[in-house]
């Protein structure tokens, strides 16, 4: 079985431990990633702080538009909502706060790529803001949901960026800092932020790295190994269904091909009909018979000209018929329909 997933970060491990369900959909089905009004917001915001670029929305709105490898893709809705979010920011006093604030605060390393193996998985995290040492990362986040000291202390997240640094390095940072600018909504709906800046430090003692031993120590090897579990239930899934599929299908095939039988069969039937009356009348013979096998005989059909009082009757008995039907429930009897599709001349 190759793999889908083959490496594990932050995200995918959130991911995977918060709803299973979402997971199979975005990375062994490949759903397309939805990106809502708060991730585009803290996008932008982020882009702002790291390019210290409040002005030049164009250069914003690109750079947020960008691919993992680096190319733009244009989306008019996407550009249209990064640009909402650009004026809503600039419309605030979090960009003074910012400057003045959290200038000095800023380490000169953004997005920096961690990548090592461990316990046999390869993880992969790109940072906020590091410097260049890597002992010093400060970490950003946005959103309604409160953070508080306790909830910064048990952050997973942060666990994971020591064990990587002390993979890589051979030692654990010395500072690590979460800021919290908090969101909400305006009147029509839109994210803003509510002006303020709140700090919280991560600081290392022996819980925490009992938590991040235990992450090297099997932790991670686990969360990868049911991932790789739940590719192979799914995919035995998949290809049940498909077999399923595949059976109708050929059913389908076969009945196609009765149904054209058919046709083909009911254009000679005529013919002969045709040929076979033709020849009776021709020699004044009424029926032909092989006992117990066939017969050939006429038969008659009558037919009437109603007269126009009793076609009145049937036509009101027919709008009655339309406005009962209005009102009653229907016994519904399911039959399957099977169309043959005719080509055009052009297909």
């Amino acid at each position: 079985m190759e793999k889908i997933v083959r490496s594990l970060s932050w995200s995918k491990i959130y991911s995977w431990n918060t709803n299973k369900k979402q997971f199979i959909k975005t990375y062994f089905e490949k759903e397309p990633f939805f990106e809502t009004k708060e991730i585009i917001f803290w996008k932008v915001l982020w882009k702002m702080i790291e390019l210290a670029e409040y002005e030049d929305m164009d250069k914003i709105c690109d750079e947020c538009m960008k691919d993992w490898d680096w190319n733009i893709q244009e989306d008019p809705n996407k550009r249209s909502a990064i640009q909402k979010a650009f004026y809503n920011i600039i419309e605030s006093d979090i960009v003074e706060k910012i400057q003045i604030d959290l200038a000095m605060e800023l380490h000169e390393v953004y997005e920096y790529k961690l990548q090592t193996f461990i316990d046999q998985v390869c993880v992969i995290w790109y940072t906020d803001n590091t410097n260049k040492s890597l002992k010093a990362l400060n970490e950003f986040k946005t959103w309604k949901t409160p953070w508080t000291q306790e909830r910064v202390d048990n952050h997973g997240q942060l666990d994971l960026y020591c064990l990587l640094i002390h993979e890589l390095k051979g030692y654990y940072p010395d500072i690590i800092k979460l800021y919290w600018l908090p969101t909400t909504e305006n009147e029509k709906w839109d994210v803003i932020t509510t002006w303020e800046i709140q700090v919280f430090e991560y600081k290392l003692n022996d819980e925490k790295i009992k938590r991040i031993e235990a992450m090297k120590n099997g932790w991670i090897q686990k969360i990868f190994m049911d991932i790789q579990e739940a590719q192979r239930i799914w995919e035995d899934q998949k290809f049940n269904e498909n077999k399923e599929w595949l059976t109708i299908e050929q059913e389908i095939v076969e009945l196609n091909d009765i149904v054209t039988t058919i046709k083909e069969l009911k254009i000679r039937e005529e013919e002969l009909k045709e040929k076979i009356s033709a020849d009776m009348i021709k020699n004044s013979v009424e029926k032909l018979e092989a006992e117990w096998i066939w017969s050939a005989y006429f038969t008659e059909r009558k037919s009437y000209e109603y007269p126009r009082e009793i076609k009145m009757k049937e036509d009101e008995l027919k709008k009655e018929k339309k406005e009962f039907e209005k009102t009653a429930t229907p016994t519904i009897t399911k039959s399957l329909t099977f169309k043959q599709k005719t080509l055009s001349s052009n297909e």
